[in-house]
């Protein structure tokens, strides 16, 4: 089995953001946009799977293989940490990216 973490985010910018997601057992699915939280889920849904696909990190289009849809975005660089970052930690990155 499964556990699948959602969150539904309705509207985005239109402009360039910076945005960040963690994950922990203790805190479940956390997105930031621009160094400030705007949505989590901590509680996932137990779901059965036939085969693995969707445990695939993919960035601008779903990760189901039978799915050839790209978003239209643009993406600069792409962060991957070994580990979960605290608020704290998720501010000053984005902080940080600023001055470049």
């Amino acid at each position: 089995f499964y556990l699948l973490f959602v969150i539904s985010l309705f509207r985005y910018s239109q402009e360039w953001f910076y945005f960040t997601f963690t994950w922990g057992v203790e805190d479940g699915l956390r997105y930031f946009q621009n160094g400030q939280l705007i949505a989590s889920s901590q509680a996932p849904e137990d779901i059965t799977r036939a085969s693995d696909i969707f445990t695939q990190l993919t960035i601008g289009k779903y990760n189901a293989e039978s799915l050839d849809h790209y978003g239209n975005l643009s993406v600069s660089d792409v962060l991957i940490w070994r580990k979960r970052l605290s608020d704290d930690e998720v501010l000053h990155s984005y902080k940080i990216s600023r001055e470049y």
